[in-house]
């Protein structure tokens, strides 16, 4: 049985986004180019470097006392093979932003440079759960984080221009945690659901909405013209 390898920031946009694009890009290996603004990688490092050492309550109040690590934020992390619902196996495999060192627990952070209202924070309960299991079970054993008790956005939107010198502007942003109540129970049952897709159980239905299926559909449109 093929072992499938799972991006667990491609959830909230890749699987919940177009079934048919996201099975094209995994079990197909299509991929298309996206353009993302280098502005948003200049913050991350920003926001990642000024954290980094920092106490759990420069994040929220609401979190136990701990140190936030951001320093091997560029590290890929894998974890071992896990199984799904169905006894199927599957890895995970990407980057995380921060994780809190409480005295006797773990915290998972992902940092988002974005306006989304608080209440949107569970459609990416499976990219946290997906983190969480990666660190307390990765393919190298002498890397294990673990328990990881808490998950949880660190959300960022500019605020406002609080002063300027000469070729520098300073912006306020504004900071906000958002938890996700850790499920493993759901976080599985999700994993299976997408390894149905990826695997043939379901069939890889289309986005109405999705514009890379509909750049398709006028460019192959075109080409039938032209024949």
């Amino acid at each position: 049985m093929k072992v499938f390898t799972l991006s667990p920031s491609e959830f909230a946009f890749g699987f919940e986004g177009c079934k048919k694009c996201y099975y094209d890009k995994i079990v197909n290996n299509l991929k298309y180019a996206s353009f993302f603004p280098p502005v948003f990688s200049l913050l991350d490092i920003c926001q990642k470097k000024y954290y980094q050492g920092k106490s759990s309550k420069s994040i929220s109040e609401n979190l136990d006392e701990g140190v936030v690590i951001t320093e091997n934020s560029d590290r890929i992390i894998k974890s071992e093979t896990l199984y799904d619902n169905k006894k199927r196996p599957f890895i995970l495999r990407g980057k995380l932003d921060a994780y809190i060192k409480h005295k006797n627990f773990y915290t998972v952070v992902d940092f988002k440079t974005s306006s989304m209202s608080l209440d949107k924070a569970p459609m990416y309960s499976a990219q946290l759960h997906s983190y969480a299991l990666m660190l307390e079970n990765p393919s190298d054993k002498e890397k294990i984080i673990s328990p990881v008790k808490t998950l949880g956005l660190f959300c960022f939107s500019p605020n406002q221009v609080i002063d300027h010198k000469k070729g520098s502007n300073t912006f306020q942003m504004n900071a906000r945690w958002a938890e996700v109540k850790r499920d493993d129970k759901g976080f599985f049952s999700y994993v299976t659901s997408v390894l149905d897709l990826l695997h043939g159980e379901i069939k890889a239905v289309r986005n109405p909405k999705c514009t890379v299926c509909a750049f398709v559909d006028r460019h192959l449109a075109n080409e039938k013209k032209q024949s």
